[in-house]
């Protein structure tokens, strides 16, 4: 699920320069988790962090067990324009749906 998500954002990845690295189990990793949620989470961070780290830089998607033998992905993105404070944005909703009511922001 991790590598199609990847194959999502390629070509935003190569459009603005950014090379997109993956970081996956050989033979995959099976994993307790609704799939949807897990892509849609995946697929909103890969194209923030690209966005964000500009022409020469480098997204990973990593996915692999804890120290604590728990399943981890990490998404990290390392480049130029990367700083702390905009690192927090790849975190940032994009859409405008409040967060009361019940309703869900993922960025």
């Amino acid at each position: 699920m991790i590598d199609k998500c990847c194959e999502t954002v390629d070509s935003l990845a190569h459009a603005r320069h950014v090379e997109l690295i993956r970081e996956l189990p050989a033979g995959g990793m099976m994993v307790r988790a609704e799939h949807g949620r897990m892509r849609q989470v995946t697929v909103a961070l890969l194209p923030n962090c690209i966005a964000l780290v500009g022409g020469g830089g480098r997204v990973h998607a990593q996915f692999s067990m804890s120290a604590q033998a728990q399943p981890m992905l990490l998404i990290r993105a390392t480049g130029s324009t990367v700083s702390p404070e905009r690192m927090a944005l790849a975190l940032e909703p994009l859409d405008g749906l409040p967060t009361d009511h019940g309703a869900e922001r993922l960025g």
